[in-house]
């Protein structure tokens, strides 16, 4: 290739010398830009210092005024971090010394210069602005200069790569043109920053210059992209539109900053001659000079310095605002700082008086003596022979270098290919010979010893592949038995625990002997964690594992499933009464007491058993089996044992299928509330209703929530369900309250765990909003397990009360009841438990507990309901009573929302019956009120008994 590519230069330029081919020529002189020169503006004029004499004076806001236009001038022309450092000091100036102008104007009582603060204020603002175009418009012109020099560059070197002949360069035509127009473009460019005119027609020229080089790129594009590159190319019209964009944003700041720049000025002079009209007189001291340069302004830079001299006539503050310095000088001045002219064009003066003589010599047509025209010829033809014969020497030189060159990079290439190979295909010894080219040889050198250490490599990595496989031997085994063993306490973890199981299994089934499964829970485990801590507890494990371990030696074996669950596995076992006896004996090994860190703890542990093959067939379901009795064992007490019966897997399975059933119930929204009245037993009205829950399955049955609601707790999901019956019960009683009954009061049933949730309050405020309900329709239903929880049951309540929504105690009068709880609580209504009265009519003592119920409630103003009214006589106990409420099947059972009034009604009318059918005068048996104070009084002997 390379001997190819001489052939052809020699073949060309024998060409060039034979028809002597028209070229064009450019003088090899490298251009450099203009230089830019420095711009100095000259020193400003002396300001003279005056000593204000009278008592209301702006010649100190004055001078501060001054200074600060000074230093504005200073900071559009200079984008120097000192110029910007005193512009911001002396503006502070100017807001101290308005201060105190305006304090000393208030002092004397002027109130005509209140608004030069905010004409101050102004002024900075426009400074502010005047020096931000200024900065626009010096990195306008750098960018614009910068992309000018970029593209005269990449032309300059197109230039720099065309053939040079006899100190002249021979380029294509459209290359010259196109940095002919690039030329013209950069002279056009240093003339617009050079002009000081604020009239935006200064860009023009530059314009005119750009559309040129646009209509040159435009018709030498093919010959460019030709000679150069598309991308060269590209590049050269990415450039140029970014050149047309500058100008664009040089012409709108250029606008922008005369415009502001005059603004500054009028308002300068507005400022000065807003100041007293009066000044006092002055004492003259000698005048300094404001700014000092070292050189002086060039007639290019003729930019006057900012010199505002004050005058000591008030008239003269004028024309100090006119003589600051022309905006557009300064905004010219500050543009000119930072751009950097383009270069000037290439001479071409030489190269066309040389062609031009060129020309003259070729011409046939002049009167030239034949005798000089043919020693001319001579000599041209020995020039041609000697540039022939000058070719073929360097063809033949270069072949000769080109076939040596070969030679010694192709065979020392061979061979290094062959050793490659040979290395490759895992021969560790094969070397490169030495030879060829001074690289080549050093290469053959570095493959040498690379193979070595190649070599070296493959030994020691098979040394270390054989030590490699003795180390995974080994960690195998380790983690096999760290597979099989738990970690903590050394007992075999739940995998081995069912290989081991299943073996028994399999030699139990041979034998027709049994195999027992006891499933082990420390008691109150949790304590020691929380209390001690969990590194503690782990010891404590590791304690109880040794122990369980001792006492299982003589039944099989033990294990650890995990946490504080154990099991332990009966082999060779003969009847149930031993699986008993092993149960106990586990039991009766952990009532002494463990000594754990000089600790003696007595550990507790509940038992449940499962028997192979009478209960489960496989380990898995013994397991199961086993942990179904190990729950039975603590709802019955912690500290025993039980074995496994299949209703206990029954009750299990039927707590799984509700707890799906009730997950799929609240997708589906199966729920649906049923309300039931409660009749004052004084005007037999109804007053209130209880929402009560009820599950309709997709077999259109109605589930009483007693079968359910357990379940939904010990789950869970008693907060969807809870949270769904609030909501929709509030939503009925804005139905009520905002249609057939203004009075309606509905009482919602709410659990322990939903109202000891922090969202709780929050969530009922919410709703009654929502539904825009008044508190006093809304009454919450507790149970008395709720009086247990604590101080956090207490506060919850006080929220609810102070939201003015009814509290009532359900099922008063069992369980956790306590006497203090009605003083304590913030409760307003007591609801008597059904076990109460269901003997009330036949059961003296009955009577009397809730007749003193009664009189408790009423003495500290609490309003009762007896719930579970089934019988007449029940009814007939409590006529004569106040403040109570009866609910009931008796007077009306739980209906649909659509319903509610109808059994209101009939639940009136079967009061009003009741009331009718018993007689008052007859005494069966006492009342619980005899429709007078003194029966609560003075209770019978048979009550009191």
């Amino acid at each position: 290739m390379a001997f190819a590519s001489v052939a052809v230069l020699a073949a060309a330029a024998n060409f060039i010398v034979e028809r002597s081919t028209e070229i064009v020529t450019q003088s090899t002189a490298p251009s450099s830009p203009l230089p830019i020169k420095d711009i100095v503006a000259p020193p400003a004029p002396a300001i003279e210092a005056v000593v204000p004499v009278e008592t209301l004076s702006g010649d100190a806001l004055i001078r501060a005024i001054e200074r600060f236009d000074e230093s504005v001038y200073s900071a559009v022309q200079s984008n120097s971090v000192e110029a910007l450092a005193r512009y911001r000091q002396l503006g502070k100036e100017v807001d101290r010394a308005s201060s105190q102008f305006m304090a000393r104007a208030e002092a004397l009582g002027e109130t005509s210069y209140q608004s030069v603060p905010a004409a101050l204020q102004q002024h900075k603002r426009d400074a502010d602005r005047w020096i931000e175009l200024s900065q626009n418009r010096r990195k306008l012109l750098r960018e614009y200069s910068e992309t000018l020099e970029r593209m005269n560059g990449r032309v300059n070197t197109s230039l720099d790569g065309a053939f040079k002949i006899f100190g002249r360069v021979v380029a294509r035509q459209s290359v010259m043109q196109l940095n002919t127009s690039l030329s013209g473009l950069r002279d056009s460019f240093a003339a617009a920053v050079r002009s000081f005119s604020s009239n935006p027609e200064i860009f023009d020229p530059l314009s005119k210059a750009e559309a040129a080089f646009a209509q040159s790129l435009l018709d030498n594009g093919k010959s460019l992209r030709r000679a150069e590159s598309d991308a060269w190319f590209t590049a050269m019209e990415q450039d140029f539109a970014k050149l047309t964009e500058l100008r664009v944003g040089l012409v709108k700041t250029h606008q922008e900053l005369t415009k502001t720049s005059n603004g500054f000025v009028e308002q300068t002079a507005k400022l000065v001659a807003r100041m007293p009209d009066k000044a006092p007189a002055v004492k003259k001291r000698p005048a300094k000079p404001a700014l000092s340069n070292a050189q002086s302004p060039s007639k290019e830079t003729n930019v006057s310095q900012p010199a505002t001299m004050r005058s000591t006539q008030p008239a003269d503050r004028t024309s100090l605002a006119k003589n600051s310095p022309s905006p557009a000088h300064t905004s010219t001045t500050t543009a000119a700082e930072d751009a950097t002219p383009p270069p000037a064009t290439s001479d071409m003066t030489a190269a066309a008086e040389n062609t031009h003589r060129l020309g003259q010599t070729l011409d046939p047509s002049e009167n030239a003596a034949p005798s000089s025209w043919q020693a001319e010829e001579q000599e041209e033809q020995t020039d041609r022979s000697l540039v022939a014969w000058i070719s073929v020497a360097v063809l033949v030189l270069l072949l000769w270098i080109s076939i040596a060159t070969v030679r010694s990079v192709v065979l020392p290439v061979r061979r290094l290919i062959q050793a490659s190979e040979k290395l490759a295909a895992g021969e560790p010894c094969a070397r490169v010979p030495r030879g060829g080219i001074k690289e080549l040889d050093s290469l053959a050198v570095a493959f040498n010893n690379m193979a070595e250490r190649l070599s070296q490599a493959q030994a020691a990595a098979l040394d270390a592949h054989h030590q490699l496989e003795e180390k995974v031997a080994e960690r195998t085994q380790q983690l096999q038995e760290l597979a099989e063993v738990d970690p903590l306490t050394g007992l075999p973890n739940r995998r081995h625990l069912f290989q081991l199981l299943n073996a028994s299994l399999e030699r139990a089934a041979k034998s027709n002997r049994r195999v027992g499964v006891l499933f082990l829970d420390v008691d109150n485990f949790k304590n020691i964690n929380d209390s001690i801590g969990h590194s503690f507890g782990d010891r404590v494990l590791r304690g109880i594992a040794q122990r369980l371990q001792t006492a299982a030696q003589p039944l099989g074996f033990a294990a650890r499933l995990g946490g504080d669950e154990f099991t332990v596995i009966c082999e060779d076992v003969g009847d149930l009464e031993q699986i008993r006896a092993a149960s106990e004996q586990i039991i009766r090994a952990f009532q002494t007491p463990i000594d754990v860190d000089g600790r003696e703890l007595i550990i507790g542990v509940s038992v449940g058993a499962s028997i192979y093959p009478d209960h489960e067939q496989n380990a898995e379901a013994l397991l199961i089996a086993a942990d179904t009795a190990l729950f039975h064992t603590k709802s019955l007490g912690r500290g025993r044992a039980s074995m496994f019966t299949p209703e206990l897997l029954a009750g299990a399975s039927n707590k799984f299928r509700i707890e799906q059933d009730l997950r799929r119930a609240i997708e589906r929204n199966e729920f649906e509330l049923f309300f039931q009245p409660e009749v004052g037993i004084e005007d037999l009205q109804t007053q209130l209703v209880e929402a009560l829950i009820r599950w309709r399955t997709p077999d259109g049955r109605y589930i009483p929530p007693g079968d359910f609601l357990s379940v939904a707790e010990e789950s869970g999901l008693i907060m969807e369900i809870s949270d769904w019956v609030l909501r929709t019960a509030i939503r009925a009683a804005a139905e009520w309250h905002h249609g057939p009954w203004p009075q309606a009061r509905v009482a919602i049933n709410v659990s322990p765990r939903q109202l000891l949730d922090y969202r709780f309050v929050d969530r009922v405020r919410e709703l009654l909003t929502e539904f825009d309900v008044p508190s006093h329709c809304i009454e919450i239903e507790l149970t008395e397990s709720v009086l247990q929880t604590g101080p956090a049951t207490v506060e919850q309540l006080r929220r609810l009360r102070a939201l003015g929504i009814a509290i009532a105690l359900d099922d008063f009068g069992t369980g956790y009841s306590s006497l203090s709880s009605l003083e304590q609580l913030p409760l307003t209504r007591v609801k008597l438990d059904r076990s109460l009265i269901e003997s009330i009519d036949t059961n003296a003592r009955s009577r009397s507990i809730v007749r003193a119920m009664i009189d408790m409630c009423n003495g500290l103003g609490l309003q009762v309901t007896a719930e579970g009214l089934e019988r007449a006589e029940q009814f007939e106990r409590f006529l004569g009573c106040k403040n109570l409420s009866l609910q009931g099947y008796l007077l009306s059972r739980p209906v649909a929302m659509d319903q509610v009034f109808t059994a209101m009604a009939g639940a009136a009318q079967r009061a009003q019956e009741l009331v009718l059918l018993s007689n008052p005068h007859e005494e069966k048996a006492p009342h619980l009120s005899m429709r007078g104070p003194s029966s609560f009084k003075q209770p019978s002997a048979t009550a009191a008994g």
